[in-house]
């Protein structure tokens, strides 16, 4: 591929710190979040689109209203590098995320499924629907690491569904 030109390398890197930036600073503020859905959406620079997801994603539950544009960007852009949309929805959380965590187990992309598998199993008991698709992965994931996470999700929502 063409070499970037240096300054426009400057710009997407000014344009990803301060997506990162903007999430540590105003985490409480539903103007960030919706700046950093924003950015997620429409920034033509995939770097400052990605921080903005991770930064979405250390909000936590408050970044609810983010997660139409997490999941469409778990649909990716051919690059790879999306479970970061996937660990946003993670860290936004709650039973409500499982269908979507469910989806991403489909991903092509291994990262995604890696980490919507971990995910899964840090929601415990609430992702108790999630069994099924979580026993397929850990039988039929084409990477070997993804089985294995997928038997420990599997370990996890078991054994907090006792607790329960």
């Amino acid at each position: 591929p063409p070499k970037k030109p240096k300054s426009l390398t400057r710009m997407v890197l000014v344009g990803a710190y301060a997506a990162h930036a903007l999430g540590r600073v105003g985490a409480n503020s539903p103007e960030t979040i919706a700046a950093l859905i924003d950015l997620l959406k429409h920034d033509p620079a995939r770097e400052t689109r990605r921080s903005a997801a991770a930064s979405l994603g250390a909000i936590g539950p408050k970044a609810k209203a983010a997660v139409p544009a997490l999941r469409k960007a778990l649909k990716g852009d051919g690059q790879g590098g999306w479970w970061v949309a996937a660990d946003a929805l993670c860290k936004i959380g709650g039973a409500d995320m499982v269908p979507v965590l469910v989806e991403a187990l489909a991903n092509p992309d291994a990262g995604i499924r890696h980490t919507a598998i971990k995910g899964l199993g840090n929601l415990g008991a609430d992702a108790k629907p999630a069994i099924v698709a979580l026993e397929k992965s850990r039988q039929q994931d084409p990477r070997k690491s993804n089985r294995a996470a997928a038997a420990e999700a599997l370990r996890k929502i078991e054994q907090a569904v006792k607790k329960m």
